[in-house]
């Protein structure tokens, strides 16, 4: 058995592994796989693989992330994607490969590694890799239609799953535009120094970024709204729509707001509606001003413990030089749009 580091030269063999996992997943796409592999404006993804013979049969999977600290920016990670075929679990593969990667984000200058692991890979990732786990999204769910969503959930759920649907947009808004990157990019870019200052880890969303992460994405559909008032922009949001377990669902996917965003939220409910959804979710931090605003509009924070998929916070150095304010959950501001899922 052979660990090492994948030159990402080609593809297949890890879209072939993907597949054997997840045959209908985006991860299963060359295509997908080259957009969160290989444009990142960050960084190519730093990928440890294990391979018997030829086959590669498990793989470790870290794409960089440029965090915002105040006026700088650090390097660090996103761990994601990791695999390791059934006949070659429980063999010590799942550390080695990440050992391997580690090695790799040292020598490039990555100074730490984040993720949201699943129930199932939780316990090795804290146990075998060092992680830390400092803390828990919490959920917020905005119930449109109740009664249509339990229906969906329990009569629809086989056989409607991970659809993907368009986004129809209320008519004349004064306030609540699209974002444009390309026209509004200079602006944006203003509006979100007050966002940095006001938190002390956040991904950088620079244009690129942002064009990256919801613009040049395959397979899915973001729509990008801003909130406008006499010319300057006071509020953006990223939202998706698509049917999760049979629930129409949206997704408030990122979310920045100042003290004087009054309407996006709102305008976010309204769509809902208009497009049918059953409900939205969101995340963000409890204390943010975005979940001050998300409240406002009847957003109720579930309950821990009834939620289907947890979502803990894991995070490990490389550096031990690391400012140890990155080991405080209260310190971070995370949103969906910090990680793949949706």
């Amino acid at each position: 058995m052979k660990i090492s580091y994948h030159s990402l030269d080609n593809l297949d063999d890890l879209v072939k592994l993907s597949l054997s996992f997840y045959p209908e997943s985006e991860i299963s796409t060359k295509e997908y796989l080259e957009w969160e592999y290989l444009q990142n404006p960050a960084g190519e993804a730093i990928v440890a693989v294990a391979k018997d013979d030829e086959n590669t049969v498990g793989q470790y999977i870290a794409i960089p992330v440029k965090i915002q600290h105040g006026p700088i920016y650090i390097k660090g990670s996103l761990s994601l994607n990791t695999l390791t075929k059934s006949d070659y679990q429980g063999k010590g593969l799942f550390p080695s490969m990440a050992r391997e990667a580690f090695s790799r984000c040292k020598t490039v200058g990555v100074d730490f590694t984040f993720g949201f692991p699943n129930a199932s890979s939780f316990g090795g990732f804290i146990s075998k890799l060092n992680f830390k786990h400092i803390g828990n999204l919490p959920l917020y769910i905005l119930p449109l239609n109740f009664i249509k969503a339990i229906f969906h959930f329990l009569f629809k759920g086989t056989n409607k799953r991970n659809v993907e649907l368009d986004i129809i947009l209320n008519d004349s808004q004064s306030l609540i535009t699209v974002l444009d990157l390309n026209v509004d990019g200079k602006s944006l870019t203003h509006f979100l120094g007050d966002f940095y200052s006001r938190n002390k880890f956040v991904t950088t969303r620079s244009i690129e970024w942002l064009k990256w992460r919801y613009v040049d994405i395959p397979i899915r559909k973001y729509t990008l709204l801003k909130e406008t008032r006499n010319g300057v922009i006071v509020g953006m949001a990223v939202i998706r729509a698509k049917i999760i377990s049979g629930v129409r669902t949206g997704i408030v996917v990122d979310s920045v707001v100042t003290n004087d965003s009054i309407e996006l939220f709102p305008y976010i409910k309204k769509l809902g509606k208009k497009n049918k959804l059953d409900l939205f979710i969101f995340t963000a931090p409890e204390d943010s001003r975005e979940v001050s605003e998300a409240k406002k509009i009847k957003f109720l924070q579930f309950p821990y413990a009834l939620m289907f998929k947890k979502l803990p916070f894991i995070i490990r150095s490389h550096m031990q030089e690391n400012d140890k304010t990155i080991f405080e959950f209260k310190n971070w501001f995370l949103t969906f749009g910090d990680y793949d899922i949706f």
